[in-house]
């Protein structure tokens, strides 16, 4: 499976030296808010491409599809990849699928920020009458009840279904942005680096 990851020289450089690396804890400088979501994916790899290496492991990321199906390619000259003026590298690889987890990127929004994914404007509603229901409101997630979470966090199975395409939620697959998660990257299987500074 071909994929690009783009990172700092100094990761790259890393990788050089030691001829294999993997996503760090402390190196991911996650956001606190962030935290519950990415727990959530790292369980989810754990469940369908095996355990992490390590107890401080954390998902690199990477890109299946970064526009749609004719645009894969991560285009440098877009600004968001990396801080302003930081010096990077855009890294293409073959892994094998079965060490690689794709999901929607639009739809990773949703675990992101405690979102449930609903089909249609009906769901939605009916969401938000059981909030009503339940004595919630929308914005404190912290409060919300087992059945609240329980179908917020089933819905978030529709971030792996990449033939996911109802029309209100998610776009279909030749126009989706796709990630990809796994847990190393090994020097033999990059194809190809580009260098540039971000934007």
């Amino acid at each position: 499976m071909k994929l690009w990851t783009i990172q700092p020289i100094s990761w790259f450089d890393k990788l050089q030296i030691e001829g294999v690396i993997y996503g760090n804890a402390p190196l991911a400088n996650i956001d606190e808010n962030w935290q519950p979501a990415y727990n959530w994916i790292t369980k989810q790899m754990e469940q369908k491409i095996g355990q992490k290496p390590f107890e401080n492991s954390t998902p690199i990321w990477a890109w299946y599809q970064y526009d749609n199906a004719q645009k894969k390619q991560p285009d440098l000259r877009n600004t968001g990849f990396l801080a302003k003026g930081t010096k990077g590298v855009r890294i293409e690889f073959d892994k094998p699928e079965n060490d690689v987890l794709l999901s929607d990127f639009d739809l990773w929004h949703y675990p992101l920020n405690y979102w449930c994914i609903h089909d249609t404007e009906k769901e939605d509603n009916d969401f938000d009458n059981l909030l009503k229901v339940e004595g919630v409101n929308f914005i404190d997630r912290e409060k919300y009840t087992p059945i609240l979470k329980t179908k917020v966090e089933k819905s978030w199975d529709k971030v792996f279904d990449l033939n996911y395409n109802q029309q209100y939620s998610a776009k279909k697959k030749e126009e989706k942005t796709i990630q990809a998660t796994f847990w190393s990257l090994s020097l033999d299987e990059v194809v190809k680096v580009d260098f540039f500074t971000a934007r």
